[in-house]
């Protein structure tokens, strides 16, 4: 996710600088040229998901994503269950 402007009465959900705001591993997630990546060498052993700290109630979401041999996804209205995995509506697997 790269860091835009946000228009006039919307609020811009990354950055580009930080991750300040989101909630993930840190030795997964970082911020490169103001893109946010994600990254591992290895099949992880658990689920893991960065995910925005604040819930919004009304949203428009966009992105452009970047995907190199791993099953990822994008979860919307998720919840956070204890046993690492998330539990809401998503959007087809990638």
């Amino acid at each position: 996710m790269q860091s835009v402007n946000a228009k006039p009465g919307f609020t811009s959900l990354f950055n580009g600088k930080d991750l300040t705001g989101w909630v993930g591993d840190p030795d997964l997630w970082k911020v490169e040229d103001s893109i946010l990546v994600g990254r591992t060498t290895k099949n992880l052993s658990y689920n893991d998901f960065l995910r925005i700290e604040k819930e919004y109630a009304n949203f428009a979401f966009t992105c452009e994503t970047r995907l190199q041999g791993y099953n990822s996804g994008i979860q919307f209205r998720s919840l956070v269950q204890e046993d690492g995995h998330m539990a809401g509506l998503s959007s087809r697997y990638w």
